[in-house]
Formats: structure tokens, C-alpha cells, sequence
């Protein structure tokens, strides 16, 4: 497996997170890297050298990633089948590589999803806690009894 290919597959599985609205377009020398990357890992999914949860995850981020991009499907598609028609063996130092980089991202992914929701929680508590109170006052006898809601 070229180092291109590992270095440019391991940029597709970083998620950016950037909205822009203009997508950035493929360009001409980067069809063959991706390809290549594309087959190495669905390789490593099919012959069992990633768990199928990280393949499904590493699958996932790939595809996120190209589709933040505008790029020719039929010449994507043709790289692709050249690059199978190439490389029909597992890297398992690749594969291991990119098992723990998806995993990696995963983690980020998850410890951000739970600071948004602690964020949430905080916002939500003093939303809670800043509301007027209405308090109800019972006197039976020389007791009087209040409850806030």
C-alpha cells in the first residue's frame, strides 16, 4: 500500500466540521489516491482484519468526507475498478492504522456529543432555576405552611 494512498484515506476519515457553501472540488491527481484508499479499506472490512463496527464507522466518515466534495462519480468509479482490478491484498499494518484512527474519531465524536449535552443540561438547569417561582401559602390556625413551584 503507497503511503499517498494511507496519507490521503486517513485524511478522509478526519471529519472537518466546516460548513461551507461551496464545496471543495476533487481534483484530477487525487481520483487515483482515493480509489486506491477506497479499495485498501473495503478490503480490510471484507477480509475481516477491522471489526464490522469499525468498518461500518470508517465507511461512514469516508463517505462523509467525499461527500463535502464535488467530484466526477463515473471517474471515481472507474478509478475504483482499476484500483481492484491492481490490489487484491490486505495491508494489515494498514488496516490496523486505520482501525485506530477510526476509533479515534470516534472517541472525539463521542466526547463531543457528551459536552453538547452537558452544555444542553446546563442551559436547561439555569433556564429552570431562573424562573419566577409561584408560592402557595396555607395558614390553618396560627401555622402557615408555603410550597415554591
Amino acid at each position: 500500500m503507497k503511503i499517498t494512498s494511507i496519507v490521503l484515506l486517513t485524511s478522509l476519515v478526519a471529519l472537518t466540521g466546516c460548513a461551507t457553501s461551496v464545496k471543495p472540488e476533487v481534483q484530477p491527481h487525487e481520483y487515483a489516491p482515493i480509489a486506491n484508499g477506497w479499495v485498501a479499506w473495503n478490503h480490510c472490512i471484507s477480509s475481516g482484519a477491522v471489526t464490522p463496527d469499525i468498518g461500518a464507522l470508517g465507511t461512514r466518515y469516508i463517505l462523509s468526507e467525499l461527500g463535502g466534495k464535488t467530484y466526477d462519480q463515473q471517474r471515481l468509479d472507474q478509478e475504483v475498478a482499476s484500483a481492484a482490478a491492481k490490489n487484491r491484498q490486505v495491508d494489515t499494518a494498514f488496516c490496523n492504522v486505520m482501525a485506530a484512527q477510526v476509533a479515534q474519531q470516534k472517541q472525539q465524536i463521542d466526547m463531543h456529543n457528551a459536552a453538547v449535552a452537558r452544555d444542553q443540561q446546563a442551559l436547561q438547569n439555569t433556564f429552570i432555576n431562573n424562573q419566577p417561582r409561584q408560592v402557595y401559602c396555607n395558614t390553618v390556625g396560627t401555622t402557615t405552611l408555603c410550597n415554591g413551584m
